[in-house]
């Protein structure tokens, strides 16, 4: 994890308790014209399922130490998108809402982005966005954007 984030989130632990919600945010690719909409659907669900477990491990192993450090279960935040975004037709979660509806004090909103980049080897670029955000206030505490591949 990036500092921004990894910063934030210790004050908060070593003051109050914390529950935090990992939510995947947007998984989106942007310019492959050339890709069938199955190839991209099948990346988009990998790189979902992906962005959520490995923000969950992360933190954990970054903040076990902590006796007030919580992850709200992923099942009951798929649970409770999935519901919002039946009863709202095209609607998408917010993560406030979705923090409030599991008692989380914090929501860690992560998205991925992929973009050509012939520069590259591989062709492409992915930007990973973490956005920690306060349940009771709504206050976007950190922001953190990384390139990679």
């Amino acid at each position: 994890m990036e500092n921004d984030v990894v910063v934030t989130i210790e004050a908060l632990a070593a003051g109050d308790s914390i529950r935090i919600a990992v939510l995947p945010g947007e998984v989106e690719a942007l310019g492959f014209d050339s890709y069938s909409p199955e190839q991209l659907e099948q990346w988009s669900a990998v790189a979902r399922e992906n962005l959520s477990s490995s923000e969950e491990s992360r933190l954990l192993s970054t903040f076990s130490r902590f006796r007030e450090f919580a992850l709200v279960d992923r099942r009951i935040i798929e649970t409770i998108i999935e519901e919002q975004e039946m009863g709202l037709t095209g609607a998408v979660a917010e993560p406030v809402e979705v923090g409030r509806l599991t008692g989380a004090t914090h929501v860690l909103d992560v998205s991925i982005v992929r973009t050509r980049d012939e520069s590259r080897e591989k062709g492409y670029r992915d930007l990973l966005t973490r956005r920690l955000i306060s349940v009771e206030s709504g206050e976007l505490l950190a922001t953190v954007i990384i390139s990679f591949n």
